[in-house]
């Protein structure tokens, strides 16, 4: 037995790297140097964001850069300051839980700084782990046994390759590089230097990532740590399988560590549309069955003065002044119902008030612009006889009330933004010029589709919206008759 035990000792002994007799002090300006060369080519391959006037953020390669991390770090970076630590947020989607990104505070530490400072330091936070990512693999390959120069070139190699320099070819930093190396270099320091400490520190915080890396980092360790046991030991599966045990428990503990975070990241990766089979069943699967009323229950709402007849909505305002109506038109339809015994309520966001102003100046009618959250809105419309909106949000949440709408297309398309399939059986009615000339555009999220007419122009290109003009009052009198038989 003793003679086994030092076989496996001398194994071990020989399988650490030779230090080719340099003192263990002469540690220190080795790495110094290796960060040095680190911190050198990365200046060189990132010189126009560190000294120039660019940002670390992509749109050629796609735009989750731009689109996702970013807003998501200015979101975090304004939620700590003034809510502390993540938790429930009305700013991310319709309102979440923000729990899962803790692991950010760690691995983003720009998210401390103030949010105008975040775009200039995306660069020198990624500096910082190309760095990170560099000394770590350094360290391991020197505990493979390969030599200074070997070592350096391996780490360069590791540090700005590709998938290192663009950040996974589509978000700002490629943490799962950081992550993954970490791991590599912890369960090399716990077989060669029986160094446990650093295995548990490393799962814990491939997890804080996200749970995924931590699955990822399991399959690592389960490929690369049964390989090298077997490189150390031979054929000897008792002296393998003991250290394994040994290995697993203490990454066991690192997923303890992290628990708290990664239940947060399991429920929101299981939960999202792609691991939850929406979006291979949206594409691929049989289709959904139509929007029914009553689907989607009603949010709770705060109370707030209703009309006191039956009545219609009109929803004046739009995210664009090129989608906006005639104010004429919008008084002619009010008369119409009017005449008809219906109450009239406008309707416009926060900050359109103005528009309710010029189409009423006197008053006439009641104004629910600017006063309602989106749950009260819900209230306002399940309630109503009609609804005519132009395209913009609330026609979107009449779809869901199951409000009769008539909706108001003008720039934008009535096939992407209207009924669709899933909304067929909804009492909605879109009202647009077919093949209106200026209404040109092919695009859609970037991508050019042949089947797509729409009109994206700003103000600066179309002084008028023609489009919006050209729709008269006579359509929208018999859309809103055929919704009201």
């Amino acid at each position: 037995m003793e003679e086994q035990e030092s076989e496996r000792a001398a194994s071990v002994s020989a399988s650490r790297p030779q230090r080719n007799g340099v003192p263990a002090v002469r540690a220190f300006p080795v790495i110094l140097i290796v960060a040095l060369s680190l911190l050198l080519v990365g200046e060189l391959i990132f010189h126009d964001f560190v000294f120039g006037d660019k940002f670390l953020l992509y749109k050629d390669v796609g735009a989750d850069s731009v689109m996702d991390t970013y807003p998501t770090f200015v979101h975090l970076s304004d939620y700590i300051r003034t809510c502390g630590f993540p938790s429930w947020s009305f700013c991310s989607g319709m309102g979440q839980s923000l729990f899962h990104l803790t692991g950010s505070l760690i691995w983003e530490p720009i998210v401390w700084l103030p949010r105008q400072l975040i775009a200039l330091a995306l660069v020198f936070q990624h500096l910082l782990k190309a760095v990170i990512a560099g000394l770590l693999f350094f360290r391991v390959l020197r505990l493979r046994g390969l030599n200074l120069c070997g070592s350096l070139g391996g780490a360069l190699g590791l540090a700005f390759s590709a998938h290192m320099c663009m950040g996974s070819c589509w978000i700002i930093s490629a943490d799962d590089t950081v992550c993954f190396t970490f791991v590599l270099f912890a369960a090399e320091e716990a077989i060669v230097y029986r160094r446990w400490l650093y295995l548990p520190i490393a799962v814990a915080l491939s997890g804080l990532v996200t749970v995924f890396h931590l699955y990822l980092s399991a399959v690592l360790l389960c490929l690369y740590v049964p390989a090298r046991l077997l490189e150390i030991y031979g054929w000897k599966p008792f002296a393998v399988s003991r250290v394994c045990v040994r290995l697993a428990m203490f990454a066991f503990l690192g997923v303890g560590l992290g628990a708290i975070v990664l239940f947060g990241s399991a429920y929101v990766v299981l939960n999202s549309p792609r691991a939850s089979g929406t979006i291979p069943n949206f594409a691929f699967g049989p289709a959904p069955s139509p929007f029914r009323g009553g689907d989607w229950p009603a949010p709770p709402f705060a109370p707030f003065e209703r009309p006191s007849a039956r009545y219609v909505v009109f929803h004046v305002g739009a995210g664009s002044p090129l989608r906006l109506w005639r104010p004429e038109r919008w008084r002619t339809l009010a008369a119409h119902f009017q005449e008809r015994g219906y109450l009239i309520a406008w309707s416009a966001g926060p900050g359109e008030e103005r528009l309710v102003e010029e189409i009423d100046p006197q008053r006439r009618h009641l104004s629910y612009a600017g006063k309602l959250d989106l749950a009260q809105l819900w209230q306002l419309l399940s309630n109503a006889a009609l609804l005519v909106s132009l395209d913009t949000g609330i026609a979107h949440l009449a779809k869901l009330v199951a409000v009769p709408s008539v909706v108001l297309f003008g720039p934008g398309s009535s096939v992407l933004f209207g009924r669709g399939e899933f909304w067929r059986d909804a009492p909605y009615r879109e009202i647009t010029i077919p093949d209106f000339p200026c209404r040109d555009q092919r695009t859609l999220f970037k991508r050019r589709i042949e089947w797509v007419r729409r009109c994206q122009r700003s103000t600066d290109e179309c002084a008028e919206p023609r489009c919006m003009h050209a729709i008269g009052i006579e359509p929208v009198l018999a859309a809103a008759a055929s919704l009201l038989r």
